[in-house]
């Protein structure tokens, strides 16, 4: 009970063309945080994880962060550092974010076009 990301939650994501992933790197391992994020997603629905992402490492601005960090970006995502508190690189994010969603509606479309 109170464990993992709840039905309603699942059934919004399934419906997301592209995930972010928001990962706290003020814990002890932040890439057991992403992967079972992403175990989840798998266990509700197959290749859900698999879809367009990257990850919003939060927290950047905390010291044992930036270790952290390191080991984060050996996941095979983007990561893209930021903090909530300081604002930094949240502007990075929404750019990339846009580009990424742009990306995605464009590869749609090609796809439509070919079928």
């Amino acid at each position: 009970r109170n464990h993992g990301l709840g039905h309603a939650f699942l059934r919004h994501v399934e419906r997301c063309r592209l995930l972010l992933y928001v990962i706290d790197l003020s814990v002890d391992d932040p890439l057991d945080q992403l992967n079972t994020l992403r175990y989840e997603l798998e266990e509700y629905s197959k290749g859900l994880s698999e879809r367009p992402s990257a990850v919003l490492a939060n927290k950047i601005d905390l010291p044992q962060s930036r270790d952290n960090l390191v080991t984060l970006q050996d996941c095979g995502l983007e990561v893209l550092p930021a903090s909530g508190r300081t604002g930094l690189g949240l502007t990075k994010l929404l750019v990339r974010m846009k580009q990424l969603h742009d990306e995605q509606m464009l590869a749609e479309e090609e796809a439509e076009l070919l079928d």
